[in-house]
């Protein structure tokens, strides 16, 4: 069933084509104000502002509501959304928008009635809604009676700008007069310009403006036929254009400041959307639009022609031809479209000496001298996001099936993307695939030309930028190309230009031929990327030096003690003066070291990852760690490196446990134990036995765990350390506080004696636990505050996670029950950066316990089931039975003691299978 509503006049309802009469008029009102938002939810609150813009009744949410049933009941489909409403409903202010959109503007005009809702109360008919479909009308108004007027069809213009009641515009007054003289009504057209003039200077203390008293001089002279000079040379809007919407609506929002430099990198869509944005703002720009490529000739010549003047009154001079320009947009309203400028003395004699027009530059480079001097406003054009770059393929004809891989093959560069899809239309029959192979597997710069064209290919795009480098900037473009990874920083740049590399880095960012980025970092795009690659030859060996340097030194200043020993430091090593300057290089620079990793040659390659381990046991990025460990091993067999492939079996190992496959994981360390002691390693054999104690610890099997432990004991002091460091976790499970209290007590003694932070932490935490649990609060207080000793030092976030735990178990237990919940919550953000399930487990368990503790039982149990997911999948047999202790509490708090008494009894059969005997006083 149809429903239609008429706004463009008196209010209007038509159901199923019948007109329906709505006499109250607050109900009228009510369904005006939605159908000025048709299709929009109105919130109640405008309704009842709008009802009732004085005293507000104390019912009136209800009457709203009543009004609301009455509409509907008369046939009206009116939607409740949330607290507000939505009339779903065709209505004549939406057909007017549609036909005015596709410039029938005679059949726009023709909706109209009437002033907006004109038989209603003031207050809805000047809702900024109505107002704005006022303020559209009048401007299809004008523009169809330019139209007209330049058509020779000046009654057509006169009868539609006399519907208009706008006593004091001059835009409308200059057409109706013109319009008047036009069909025959000379002495009507004189006698508005008399009132118009007087309506001014009476009421507005003005004169007429420029426009209206030149329209008037036109009439005096009997001038009709030619109107006064309007150039309108923008060129035709874009074929398929489509997304930009942020930047259009930037461009909308600048619309008054003097001049918008649209900068961006070469192909990136400057001009198109500086046209179409043109297009779209016309009507702001009443006195017309110029443009012009200033890669031409004497533009400011062509401009002065174009407003009028003849050939012979050109100023020869280029001051005096910007000031006879200047002159004539004085008081004018016009849009200046200057194309590719590369440089601000090329755009400041087009700048206007005043308000009201607008010069809209496009250039490669930024012209921050036009921002800074003159008042300019800069745009940045970057490539288009992946959703706007599929919608431009469709909308250009590209199949779907393929749109992805070419979108993403052309890198989202407007102007590749638009030659690709040109490509495939000049070529019907040739498959689609092959064509996408093309460019994958192929010259994928060559591939994205146009036969016959060669100024719009992408790479000549790009060399008419990279050949106004400087000798230095060229250089340093070509070296960057061919770094990999997404980003690059400063320090990178100077190694490989073996120089200052800062100013040639912001030339090249001044022309957009890399991209600044957070941190003081920078990235290609990537084409731009394949094109400085055909400029020269890879520095390669160079860059993977400077890897490796930085590698070395980073490892030695954050974990000494597990620097690879197999792996040779480069002669020239870049320092880290602190800890924390080499992880956040690290942090950095982690995607380019992955991406160079993964491309070195098998000796390198190998040693780059080896010496990333200890960073993953800080940053555990499982993705990135999975690709290097991979890597690692696959290059250290090729080089039949036999301690290359060990360390490449402990990170394995490492990562496995960290993903909670943990049979692997001992399967992998089990491995590195035969092979480091086949080959008389010592070192790789203490790290496998490290892992293979705790990993056994870990799913329950705590008889294996000691044995590896007592082996690590037996080896040298550093084993000594890692294997107490096993037997007092043991050990406390089992439920011999002494042991792991003397375990964890010589750890922490070797621990400091090494400078080993994370193990010292870790023994404190851990002590701090065993006095906690034994009531000992003041203690575990005591213990935890030694560990600020180690704050200088990057911790590993598993350290960091444990030690925020049982700073939570702590403040809990004293009753700082907000305080436990920061500390708790702090845990589990670290934890959820891990990767690593039984860690978030654990911080999990850990904020279960502080709100069973606060007293919010069923907030307790959410948290446990969430760590018992996660405990059960990790195979963490232990914390599994903490868990379900801890839910058997919660449980029992709030009275479920079936339940309680279930989860307690799978908690003792998990302690009595695994032997933690720690674990029968708890429950």
């Amino acid at each position: 069933m149809t429903r239609q509503v008429g706004v463009l006049g008196p209010l209007t309802i038509h159901v199923a084509g019948q007109e329906v009469h709505v006499a109250a008029t607050k109900q009228r009102c009510l369904l005006g104000l939605l159908a000025l938002h048709a299709g929009q939810v109105v919130s109640r609150d405008e309704i009842i502002e709008v009802l009732w813009p004085g005293k507000v009744p104390h019912s009136c949410s209800e009457l709203v509501t009543g009004y609301v049933s009455r509409l509907r009941r008369a046939g009206l489909e009116i939607e409740l959304v949330g607290t507000g409403y939505r009339l779903v409903a065709d209505t004549d202010l939406h057909a007017f928008d549609a036909l005015a959109d596709r410039d029938l503007l005679a059949d726009a005009l023709a909706c109209w009635r009437g002033p907006v809702l004109a038989d209603l109360p003031d207050q809805v008919r000047a809702h900024p809604l109505a107002v704005a479909a006022a303020r559209r009308r009048l401007d299809v108004t004008l523009k169809f009676a330019d139209t007209a007027i330049q058509s020779g069809r000046h009654a057509d213009a006169v009868t539609q700008l006399r519907q208009l009641d706008e006593p004091l515009h001059e835009g409308l007054h200059a057409r109706l007069g013109l319009a008047l003289a036009g069909s025959g009504q000379q002495a009507a057209a004189l006698q508005l310009f008399t009132d118009i003039r007087r309506r001014l200077v009476d009421e507005l203390g003005v004169e007429p403006s420029h426009e209206l008293q030149t329209a008037h001089q036109q009439v005096l002279r009997q001038d009709i036929s030619r109107p006064a000079t309007k150039p309108a040379q923008l060129t035709a809007d874009v074929r398929g254009f489509t997304g930009r919407a942020d930047y259009l609506s930037e461009l909308d929002r600048l619309r008054t400041a003097p001049a918008v430099v649209i900068a961006g990198m070469p192909g990136v869509g400057k001009t198109a959307l500086a046209v179409h944005w043109g297009h779209r703002a016309r009507e702001h720009f009443p006195d017309g639009q110029l443009q012009a490529d200033l890669r031409g000739q004497n533009v400011l010549g062509r401009f002065l022609r174009a407003l009028g003047v003849p050939p012979e009154g050109v100023p020869a001079d280029a001051d005096e031809a910007a000031a006879l320009y200047r002159t004539l947009l004085s008081g004018k309203r016009m849009l200046v479209l200057l194309d590719n400028a590369t440089d601000v003395q090329q755009v400041r004699p087009f700048l206007p000496g005043t308000s009201g027009s607008l010069v809209l530059v496009t250039s490669r480079n930024r012209l921050d001298g036009l921002v800074v001097k003159d008042g300019a406003r800069q745009v940045i054009l970057n490539s288009l996001p992946v959703a706007e770059s599929h919608e431009l393929l469709g909308a250009l004809g590209v199949p779907d099936e393929g749109i992805a891989e070419l979108a993403q093959l052309c890198a989202h560069l407007p102007l590749a993307l638009r030659i690709t899809a040109a490509d495939l239309a000049a070529h019907p029959h040739r498959p689609l695939a092959e064509h996408i192979s093309l460019l994958r597997n192929g010259n994928r710069l060559a591939a994205l030309e146009v036969h016959g064209d060669e100024e719009s290919a992408v790479r000549a795009a790009f060399a008419t930028s990279y050949q106004t480098l400087d000798d230095q900037a060229a250089a340093l473009f070509r070296l960057l190309a061919w770094i990999p990874g997404p980003d690059f920083a400063a320090g990178v740049a100077s190694y490989l230009l073996e120089s200052p590399a800062e100013r040639s880095l912001e030339t090249l960012a001044a022309a957009h031929l890399i991209q600044p980025t957070s941190g003081g970092r920078y990235t290609f795009h990537d084409l731009l990327r394949l094109y400085g690659r055909e400029l020269g030859p890879s520095p390669v060996d160079r860059f993977h030096d400077w890897c490796l340097g930085n590698l070395c030194s980073a490892t030695e200043m954050l974990y000494a003690a597990e620097y690879p020993a197999h792996v040779a430091h480069p002669g020239t090593p870049v320092a880290f003066t602190e800890p924390h300057g080499a992880l956040a290089w690290l942090d950095a620079e982690r995607p380019t070291l992955v991406a160079t990793i993964s491309q070195a040659p098998d000796a390198l390659a190998w040693q780059l990852a080896a010496l990333m381990r200890g960073y993953f046991s800080i940053h555990p990025h499982v993705i990135d760690w999975e690709i290097i460990v991979t890597r690692a091993l696959r290059a250290a067999r090729a080089v039949n490196d036999v301690r290359g492939e060990i360390i490449g079996l402990h990170s394995l190992a490492d990562l496995r446990m960290r993903q909670c496959r943990s049979r692997e994981a001992l399967t992998h360390a089990a491995r590195a134990l035969a092979m480091s002691r086949d080959t008389g390693w010592g070192v790789g054999e203490t790290t496998a036995l490290t892992q293979l104690a705790f990993g056994h610890a870990a799913v329950g099997d705590l008889d294996e765990a000691v044995r590896h432990a007592n082996h690590l004991v037996e080896m040298h002091e550093v084993g000594r350390m890692l294997g107490l460091m096993a037997i007092g976790m043991v050990s406390g499970w089992r439920g011999d506080t002494r042991t792991a209290t003397e375990s964890y007590t010589v750890t922490l003694a070797l621990a400091e004696k090494f400078g080993e932070p994370n193990c010292a932490v870790a023994s404190l935490a851990a002590l701090a636990y065993i006095h906690r649990e034994s009531g000992d609060i003041d203690q575990a207080g005591a213990l935890l505050a030694e560990t600020s000793r180690f704050t200088d030092v990057p911790l590993k976030r598993p350290v960091q996670s444990l030690l925020l735990c049982e700073y939570a178990m702590l403040h809990s237990h004293l009753g700082e029950h907000e305080t436990a919940l920061e500390y708790a919550h702090s845990a589990i953000t670290i934890a959820a950066t891990l990767g690593d399930p039984s860690f978030e487990s654990g911080t999990l368990e850990t904020l279960g316990a502080v709100c069973h503790r606060r007293g919010d039982h069923r907030e307790a149990i959410r948290h446990y089931f969430r760590a018992l997911d996660l405990a059960v999948r990790g195979g963490q047999r232990h914390t599994e039975a903490r868990i379900n202790l801890g839910l058997a509490a919660a449980l029992t708090s709030l009275k479920d003691h079936t339940q309680a008494a279930a989860h307690t009894a799978h908690a003792e059969e998990i302690a009595r299978e695994a032997g933690f005997h720690g674990l029968y006083a708890r429950s």
